[in-house]
């Protein structure tokens, strides 16, 4: 079966700043939002239990908890974009070629083809440099939309708006 689309994409840290700003645009604003929330539950039981006189064993275990939810939610996405600037694919700076056809697309590294299927996709969001296939919250492939081979790009938002119904999304920046 001959590919609809086919899309090159080279692997840098440029292609993946880009994708950490538009994620921070994106979805800082509800991440940091969920933590100040969990925080305040979080100091609201501790100013419960120290009024309702329990106070070394609770406040010590939610204390804890508070560290614990901080530290993991700072340090464990500092560790994921420590990781993925030192992998192979973005030092090496790796092509990744994208085939789409009707049903799925395959995702082709180092001769390694990998099937996505449209339905399998959470969302896709574009700026005016990439496409973002996210696979779930946090995970998203990224299409330099300067990377088409076989097809052009209006052509390839009709398509996938098609087939990812629900799923597709432009995403304007905001003016300051």
């Amino acid at each position: 079966m001959e590919p609809v689309f086919i899309n090159i994409t080279k692997s840098s840290k440029k292609i993946y700043y880009e994708f950490l700003e538009f994620h921070n645009r994106k979805f800082g604003k509800k991440e940091a939002i969920q933590t100040f929330l969990f925080f305040a539950v979080l100091i609201y039981l501790i100013v419960f239990n120290v009024k309702n006189g329990n106070f070394l064993f609770p406040v010590i275990i939610l204390l804890i908890a508070m560290l614990l939810g901080f530290f993991y939610n700072v340090l464990h996405k500092e560790k994921v974009v420590k990781k993925e600037l030192k992998s192979s694919k973005i030092k090496n700076q790796e092509e990744i070629t994208y085939e789409f056809y009707n049903l799925y697309f395959d995702v082709i590294k180092n001769s390694k083809r990998n099937r996505v299927w449209y339905l399998r996709i959470h969302r896709i969001y574009q700026d005016n440099l990439n496409f973002y296939f996210y696979l779930d919250k946090t995970h998203a492939l990224l299409i330099d939309k300067k990377g088409f081979v076989k097809g052009n790009l209006s052509e390839f938002k009709e398509y996938v708006s098609k087939r990812c119904l629900f799923k597709y999304r432009k995403y304007k920046k905001k003016k300051k």
